[in-house]
């Protein structure tokens, strides 16, 4: 018993915990330390996109990320630039490798995206949900529903609703049955507006697994029964 507790808790170690007080904002001054992790430099293929910062985090019942870069948000304003960082979410225990998924990301569900590629700069954020398995690159028309996004210097900030991700989960041709914890992989890609068109592509060197807060294990264990119910009566 004491054996089985102390993996238990082992486990528990390397998943985050709740965040609390954490503002959409660009300021990642009230993300805890232990929440934010360093990327090694020169780790990512092409120049133009370069992750040096990145954390999750769950607080209020949002998955939050944020990824600091090694250059201005701003040098992907403009006409022929763009940056999208995202979440990667393995939300089950297969390893199905989805079509045009990266190595790096094999398992993934579902990804949340963080949209940056407009002039207009904070006007141009968007935050979308793309459905992975059958449909890889299938984004969710409406985007997402209680969605943030910031920008501040080198930093984008973003949160989704944890309801949200798991009701269009469950819109999915592959059907992912989620399961705890969840396994988040940040990664983004992006082309500067300096006029070489180098673009890039950087991946999180740690997966970070979450635990949804209670509500939202509610809502998924209601979900999954009520699509266990409705294949039945089928």
């Amino acid at each position: 018993m004491i054996g089985r507790l102390g993996v238990i808790l082992a486990a528990l170690a390397l998943v985050a915990v709740p965040a609390f007080g954490i503002e959409v904002d660009g300021d990642i001054s009230d993300w805890e330390a232990a929440w934010i992790l360093d990327d090694p430099d020169d780790d990512n293929v092409g120049p133009d996109f370069e992750i040096t910062r990145y954390g999750v985090s769950v607080a209020d019942g949002n998955l939050n990320a944020f990824v600091e870069l090694d250059r201005p948000v701003s040098d992907f304003a403009g006409t022929g630039a763009h940056c999208h960082p995202g979440m990667w979410i393995d939300v089950d225990p297969t390893v199905a490798l989805a079509t045009n998924v990266p190595t790096e990301a094999a398992g993934t569900d579902i990804v949340v995206e963080f949209g940056y590629n407009a002039g207009e700069g904070t006007e141009g954020q968007d935050l979308n949900y793309w459905g992975m398995g059958d449909d890889a690159w299938g984004v969710v028309a409406g985007g997402i529903p209680g969605g943030e996004s910031a920008v501040l210097g080198n930093v984008l900030e973003f949160s989704a609703p944890l309801n949200g991700i798991i009701s269009t989960l469950q819109l999915l041709d592959d059907n992912p049955n989620p399961t705890v914890p969840w396994t988040i992989i940040i990664a983004g890609e992006g082309t500067a507006n300096d006029g070489g068109g180098s673009w890039g592509r950087d991946f999180g060197a740690t997966a970070v697994d979450i635990v949804p807060e209670p509500s939202a294990c509610v809502l998924l264990s209601l979900g999954v029964f009520g699509l266990l119910f409705w294949r039945r009566r089928r």
